[in-house]
């Protein structure tokens, strides 16, 4: 319950944070009467000394994983965003869940129709046809960051996101999206996660769901002493994480994900 609190609190305060940022937005008048693409700039930074920091974010990402909607905030900005806006809200969100999962590691996400320019084929991540040219980058970054507090643990909010236009004329073919990457999930370039870090949750949980499936048929009192035996076989405690104090930078001891990951070097204190 505790962790909990301090999720939904920690939620609340990004939200009444976000709400008070400065936000710069770029951008560039359309070319008129060229039949190659273009690529244009948007460009978002968002900075703040006091938001939830990735791994409260990830903690809540586990819990929600293991036990369903714990404490989440739904779709009510998304649902609220209307044309251009929406279709980019609801391709980001598919592609979000992929690269929380552990299912993606790149970070660049392209929305749209695939762009060949100058023999280079940018390819789009998910298709879409727009109707209008220009969107609100400031409005669809808040409505992201209000609706998956918890999907979106690998984001840097402090770097931000950086937005380009693929134009075709006045037509908007692509929208290509760069998403700052936080140091914990760091990839191999830069915007990359690491997917044996952002994978462990949803590995985790499939692999306590299967000693649930294991004591399935037997009564209330078996199935309380398997899963105390087989948490006992996988874990120990991790003296060492507990003497050294790494409340800030080793987040693993802390989380109950160590308890499943199938790894018996990782170990955890008591709130794991």
């Amino acid at each position: 319950m505790k962790m909990i609190q301090k999720c939904i609190s920690g939620c609340l305060a990004v939200l009444i944070l976000f709400s008070l940022l400065p936000v710069q937005t770029f951008a560039a008048e359309l070319p008129q009467n060229t039949e190659e693409a273009v690529r244009l700039e948007n460009e978002l930074t968002c900075s703040a000394e006091e938001i939830m920091t990735p791994e409260e974010q990830y903690e809540g990402y586990a819990y929600q994983t293991f036990y369903g909607n714990a404490a989440t905030f739904g779709v009510s900005a998304g649902n609220r965003l209307e044309g251009i806006d929406k279709v980019l809200y609801d391709a980001l969100v598919s592609v979000f869940r992929e690269i929380a999962n552990g299912e993606r590691s790149s970070t660049v996400i392209r929305v749209g129709q695939d762009v060949n320019y100058q023999g280079e084929v940018y390819p789009a991540d998910v298709e879409a046809t727009f109707t209008e040219s220009t969107f609100n980058l400031a409005v669809l970054h808040d409505a992201l960051l209000g609706d998956l507090p918890y999907d979106l643990y690998w984001y840097d909010k402090t770097t931000g996101v950086r937005a380009s236009r693929w134009v075709r004329g006045s037509e908007l073919v692509q929208v290509e999206f760069y998403f700052s990457v936080a140091d914990n999930y760091q990839g191999s370039e830069e915007y990359s996660t690491n997917t044996s870090k952002t994978g462990a949750a949803s590995k985790a949980a499939a692999n306590a769901k299967s000693i649930v499936s294991q004591y399935a048929g037997v009564t209330d009192y078996e199935k309380l002493v398997g899963y105390k035996n087989e948490i006992q076989a996988r874990v120990e405690y991790d003296h060492d994480a507990a003497d050294g104090g790494y409340f800030d930078t080793y987040i693993d001891p802390w989380q109950l994900i160590s308890v499943f990951d199938g790894d018996p070097s990782t170990n955890v204190v008591c709130e794991g």
